[in-house]
């Protein structure tokens, strides 16, 4: 089995080593392959990346935003399983080899979705209400609950190629790309949900959810509503997506 993990990126100091050395950390457990993906960083992410990975694992090129980036990474890799990592966020060790083992055990199943940890940008450890929120939910998961919230972290999640080449490319969304991609996903399988922790995200400033929570709720339930036109859904939506936006900025 083999891995191929795409990092999106577009100026991502300081936090780019630390997430490429999380992934070749893995891959020293696994087989696979790192595709960095650079739309034309200025900050030096571009010589950090030459100094960690080989040359045909760097790609340089204008891309339409991080869909695009993932959707060309996803096209280029050679992997059986697919995940993107964004510039600054790191895998757990031994993610990967924990994700090997699920899927030899169980090879019917299409995709994993793994629990996670939200760090700052020291790498202590952060939103722990937040982060029990969402195991709780994944604990419950059921493919419904997407049309209605999202209990998925991003960072946790892997994909058979074979489902990707299904479902298609991620949609041009700027914050609800992965939301959007989830749904179209549980439409032909059920994820398998392991609370092993798989990731770190990291909670800081200048990360697009942190910058407008409010617009990535609003195009949350814009995705949803593309996926069902129950009025019961849509109005849970409505509601949880006030509660979050009261409750992720009471959040320290």
């Amino acid at each position: 089995m083999t891995f191929s993990i795409t990092v999106p990126c577009l100026n991502g100091m300081p936090y780019l080593s630390q997430t490429l050395l999380s992934i070749q950390n893995n891959l020293q457990e696994v087989q696979g392959e790192t595709i960095y993906q650079d739309a034309g960083s200025t900050d030096g992410s571009i010589e950090i990346a030459q100094s960690l990975l080989s040359p045909d694992s760097i790609h340089l090129e204008k891309d339409l935003g991080q869909y695009d980036a993932i959707n060309r990474g996803f096209h280029r890799s050679q992997g059986e399983i697919l995940s993107w990592l964004n510039a600054d966020d790191l895998l757990k060790p031994g993610a990967l080899r924990s994700v090997e083992k699920i899927f030899e055990e169980h090879p019917t199943i299409q995709w994993i979705v793994g629990g996670f940890e939200m760090i700052d940008r020291q790498g202590k450890p952060v939103r722990k209400i937040h982060q029990a929120y969402k195991h709780w939910l994944l604990k419950n998961y059921r493919n419904e609950l997407l049309f209605f919230e999202n209990p998925i972290p991003q960072m946790s999640v892997f994909i058979r190629k074979e489902l990707f080449l299904k479902c298609g490319d991620l949609a041009p969304y700027p914050l609800a790309l992965d939301y959007d991609y989830w749904l179209r996903l549980s439409a032909h399988h059920t994820p398998w949900i392991t609370l092993d922790i798989l990731s770190q995200f990291r909670w800081h400033s200048q990360s697009k959810s942190a910058r407008n929570p409010k617009r990535l709720f609003e195009e949350q339930y814009e995705v949803a509503c593309r996926y069902t036109d129950h009025p019961i859904y849509r109005l849970l939506h409505r509601i949880t997506r006030e509660r979050n936006r009261i409750f992720y900025s009471w959040l320290p």
